[in-house]
């Protein structure tokens, strides 16, 4: 059509006298094509990635720290084992920390622990429940999910500055739970010094 036209990775308009002008498209934007029109904004979340400023293709929008771009939507996600929202400037995605996992990809919050117990380890991007671990003398109760103190051991294991300690000498528990050990009848102790009867 013999007319003036910004390049590929540039927008504006080249035709106006005195003008507008072609500008480069910047660190989020991409125009794949000549043309007087706009730059296409990047799926969000994502930026041009290495600095590029004129940027001729949406292959080149990549995602921040910890998240990548999905083929199903186009916009990104946060990795297992990071929780927030890629999509979200200022949030972006973050390990899921010590008392927590995520195992899916996707821009939610990860998942606490059942309580008390923590990720093994102290891995801080976990992808799987089952790496989150009761304290010492306790295990997982089957049907709350929550961490209780081992037969023979009371106090409570939810608690981290708590935990579960041994009867000792002059009481007993009989089952798993966070109660106290019941102490031995009065005048007698536990046979053949036993702590966690």
């Amino acid at each position: 059509n013999y007319r003036c036209e910004c390049f590929a990775g540039y927008e504006g308009d080249a035709t106006v006298a005195g003008g507008v002008g072609c500008s480069a498209c910047g660190a989020d934007s991409f125009k794949e094509r000549p043309g007087n029109y706009q730059c296409t904004p990047c799926p969000p979340g994502s930026v041009i990635m290495d600095g590029v400023t004129n940027a001729t293709s949406s292959s080149l929008c990549g995602c921040g720290l910890n998240a990548e771009m999905s083929t199903e939507t186009g916009r990104c996600k946060c990795l297992a084992g990071y929780g927030g929202d890629a999509t979200v400037a200022g949030v972006g995605c973050s390990p899921c920390g010590a008392g927590a996992y995520k195992e899916n990809r996707g821009n939610t919050q990860c998942t606490s622990c059942p309580m008390g117990s923590a990720i093994a380890n102290n891995v801080q991007n976990s992808t799987n429940g089952s790496d989150c671990v009761c304290p010492l003398n306790s295990e997982k109760n089957d049907g709350s999910g929550v961490c209780e103190c081992l037969a023979g051991f009371g106090r409570d294991a939810r608690v981290t500055s708590i935990g579960c300690s041994s009867c000792g000498v002059a009481s007993f528990k009989s089952t798993l739970g966070n109660v106290q050990c019941s102490p031995c009848p009065s005048g007698s102790m536990i046979e053949e010094g036993v702590t966690n009867a």
